[in-house]
Formats: structure tokens, C-alpha cells, sequence
């Protein structure tokens, strides 16, 4: 058992909140949507964006002012990444940018 464990690829996990007023975010997840044309996204709960071996998952909080943004990596460093990739992302959608 401990060697079929040690040849499971290991994988880092990060969870961030960014706030969004309530009435945003359904701008913010048409936009998100757009952004993924052409890519591998699922749209359960909120936007499910696969990016090679990771995905990052941006879900509307349904009680709070917030999105919650859930990251599966390689490494933690590039989880970090991602996770702030898509926190400046929502961030900017929020604020009305464009593309």
C-alpha cells in the first residue's frame, strides 16, 4: 500500500475568496464563460476551467458578497499562481473591464 501511494502523483490544493457584490456576479460569470470559449470548462455550480494537469474552479458564493476560487495543481507555487491568476481576473470583471 505505501509504495502504490508513493507513485500517486502528488497535487496542492488552494482555496481564496475574492468579494463581489451581489448583483455582479452574474456579470462576472457571463464574462468568465466568454474568456473560456474554445477551452475545456464545465459549468457546475460555477466555472470549471482546465488548464493541463490543473483546473481552477470560480464558484459564486450563494450567501455572501464573494467568489470562492478553488485551485488543483502540480505544485503549490504554480497553484498560487493560478489562484492569483483568477482572484486579478474576477477582480477585474467585477470592476467592468473588458477581455
Amino acid at each position: 500500500l505505501h509504495q502504490l501511494l508513493r507513485e500517486i502523483p502528488e497535487r496542492s490544493l488552494v482555496r481564496s475568496e475574492v468579494p463581489c457584490p451581489s448583483e455582479r456576479k452574474g456579470v462576472v460569470m457571463r464574462r468568465l464563460i466568454e474568456a473560456a470559449r474554445g477551452q475545456g470548462v464545465e459549468l457546475i455550480e460555477g466555472v470549471r476551467f482546465k488548464r493541463d494537469d490543473d483546473w481552477v474552479t470560480a464558484i459564486p458564493d450563494p450567501d455572501r458578497s464573494c467568489f470562492n476560487v478553488v485551485v488543483e495543481s502540480t505544485s503549490r507555487s504554480r497553484a498560487n499562481a493560478l489562484s492569483e491568476e483568477y482572484r486579478e481576473l474576477i477582480a477585474h470583471y467585477r470592476e467592468g473591464g473588458a477581455g
